[in-house]
């Protein structure tokens, strides 16, 4: 019964630290976002504008973080930072025969042995 219980707190603390987490980040990534449209001298009316995004929905993210991925993409488009986006799936693509051999000893799964 202790086990349970135990379990089920600390089952609790982790999707509180999870929510803490997207919280930060959410913060991060709309701070950034409000003083790049900020450097380029945009008001929100015309940040709605040019990325097709409503002015509220601006206002609601620069604020609390809160807005879709999809808008959030329309967004990084006006401001000019789109291909940041891309750049976090980027895959390397190895340059040298080594580079290689060294990303297909990587792609194997390690086993253990008894």
């Amino acid at each position: 019964m202790v086990f349970l219980i135990e379990e089920v707190n600390s089952s609790n603390e982790a999707r509180e630290i999870a929510a803490n987490y997207r919280r930060i980040i959410n913060d991060l990534k709309s701070q950034r976002a409000k003083e790049l449209r900020l450097q380029k001298k945009l008001k929100r009316a015309t940040l709605a504008e040019m990325s097709g995004v409503s002015e509220s929905s601006i206002k609601r993210f620069e604020t609390i973080g809160d807005i879709s991925f999809a808008r959030l993409l329309q967004i990084a488009n006006a401001l000019g930072v789109l291909d940041d986006f891309v750049d976090l799936f980027k895959v390397e693509k190895p340059m040298t025969l080594s580079e290689l051999e060294k990303m297909e000893k990587r792609s194997k799964p390690l086993r253990g042995s008894i």
